[in-house]
This record gives structure tokens, sequence and C-alpha cells, in this order.
């Protein structure tokens, strides 16, 4: 994508953030969007990373399109269909093509929707997905997501809007190119280099390069809403952290990007070096005031006066 492309698309993403909302979890379970959570959403939605977050959601029912794909990334897939050979059930890393969805009558009387797929390489086996939900909930519905799969017109989106741009990233754990889980620099300088269908839970893996010339992948949730706890706002700054943070020193600055503590820094400093504590203690001597951070894998933090007096990592 061009900057062209990618600045017309910020210009306009306020207006399409109006029209979408938040990230739900699945259809059985999502509530229908009301009035007063589009105006939470908007009012939330206001910083240029918010604002790009709410662009990198699906599109709602009533917009699918028959060939819509999805990609196969759980194996309890087979769980959900209902295909006239159970043995040609798709597994993970097949893809799977949306061909349209019809009512079935239920066992209390009321009319279900029924969804229907075909893998890409066999359209003569249907594969039925029955989700408890009416027809015309489904079309009033502002999003909708399959279990066990992950839409891949989300995922191209993200790719479109996201390929080729210089971010900051906000968070150390990433995975490196054999896929295991390790930690890295956090608030520096990195390039998009793709995105690509992630899982189940996390629909985008963001491909990137660092400053230090290390290549990973980071796993990224989508939508705005609070169960999306790793979506692009997240996960990423459009502008340098460290410019909100001159007061703080350069080495002190360094030690922060590698989620690393030093005596006498601040609470300030702590906080964006590990993140916010579970739990604060505080309590008071003759000539200081003491605060104990506590955290859930018993790192602790022990402040005087708001400095670091000691810690446990």
């Amino acid at each position: 994508m061009t900057l062209g492309l990618f600045s017309r698309l910020a210009a306009t993403v306020t207006i399409a953030v109006f029209s979408l909302t938040a990230c739900f979890t699945g259809i059985e379970s999502t509530p229908k969007i009301t009035a007063d959570e589009l105006k939470k959403a908007k009012k939330q939605a206001t910083s240029t990373e918010d604002q790009i977050s709410a662009v990198i959601i699906p599109d709602s029912p009533s917009t699918w399109q028959t060939g819509r794909e999805y990609l196969v990334a759980d194996e309890r897939i087979k769980l959900i269909f209902n295909a006239v050979d159970e043995r040609r059930l798709p597994s993970v890393g097949d893809t799977v093509i949306y061909v349209g969805y019809n009512g079935v009558p239920s066992l209390t009387g009321t009319t279900k929707i029924a969804l229907n797929f075909h893998k890409k390489n066999d359209p003569t086996d249907i594969l039925t997905y029955v989700a408890e939900i009416s027809p015309d909930d489904f079309m009033q519905r502002q999003r909708i997501d399959i279990p066990f799969m992950v839409d891949l017109s989300l995922v191209n989106k993200a790719k479109q809007l996201l390929t080729g741009k210089t971010l900051y990233i906000m968070s150390p754990y990433r995975y490196d190119t054999q896929n295991r889980a390790i930690n890295g620099r956090k608030y520096i300088k990195v390039t998009v280099n793709n995105a690509i269908a992630g899982n189940a839970d996390y629909p985008i893996r963001v491909n990137l390069t660092d400053i230090d010339n290390k290549t990973f992948s980071v796993l990224m949730t989508t939508g705005t809403d609070r169960s999306s706890t790793r979506n692009f706002s997240t996960l990423f700054s459009m502008t340098d952290p460290r410019l909100r943070h001159q007061s703080i020193t350069d080495e002190n600055w360094e030690a922060i990007t590698y989620s690393r503590l030093k005596p006498y820094m601040t609470r300030d400093e702590a906080r964006l070096a590990i993140g916010s504590p579970a739990e604060i203690d505080r309590g008071h001597s003759y000539s200081s005031a003491y605060e104990r951070w506590v955290y859930p894998n018993g790192t602790y933090i022990i402040f005087e006066d708001g400095i670091i007096k000691s810690y446990r990592l």
C-alpha cells in the first residue's frame, strides 16, 4: 500500500469508526450493540491508534458475500460442522468458503441461522454451522466470529493498512522466526513486513523487523472493546514513546526498553519498565513514605519517598 493510500485511510478512519463496533468472541455469546455502546466507542476511539483499531475489524454479516474465505485455525472445527461425509471435514490450515445461509427449525419451534461453507478444494461437500441466533438477529449484528476460524478478509485489511509502515512497539512479548515465545525490547521503532493469519484467539500475526535488525512477530486481536487486550492500540504507537518521557535519563530509558529495573527509578519509570502491580501496600516511617508493589509472578518493588529502594524480579 502506498503512503498516499495509508494517509487517505487515516483521514477517513474517524468516519469509519462510527459504523464499526466493539469486538466479540463468538456467535452464541455476542450481544447486540446498543446506541449507548456506540456512543461510548466513538468517544473512546480518539487517538490515531484507537481509530486504526476501529478499522481493523470484521465486516458486519449483512455485507457478507458468497466466496468469503476463512482459514481453519483449530482442530476443534470438527465440533461445529455438519457434513455429508465426516471424513471430509476440514483440518487446520484448510481454507473454507462461505456460500450463504438459511433458516433451520429448532426443537423449541424457533428458527436458527445455518451458515454454509465448503472447503476451497472440495465444493461438493457443504459444511453447515448452526448458531443459536435467528436469521434476523444475524443480519442485525455488527460483528460475528465463526469459532475456530480466522476471517481472511480481516487479515487482508490489516495487511493492506499496515505493511511497510514504521511504528513503535509497546509490548515485549513476541515470537521468533521458529514461533517460539520470547521477550524483546519495547518502545523501539519497528517496520511492518507483513500481516498474516494468526489463530482463533489472535487472528492476526504481524511480522516485524526492529532497529536492531531482529525479525519477529506479534499476535494481535481486533476491535476496540475491553476483551481486545492486544489490539493495534495496545501493541503499537504511531509516535516515539520516548518523546513523551523526555525527563527520563538515557540510561534509565535504555533499561526500560529491556523491561529492567534500576535502583532509584521513579514509580513512573518502574511502571513503564514492568507494568502496573497487582496490589500496592503503603506505609510510613518517622521521616519517609513507603510503598510495596506486588506482582502476580512474585516480583515486588519497595519504594521510599517515590524512589526504588529495593526489588526482587
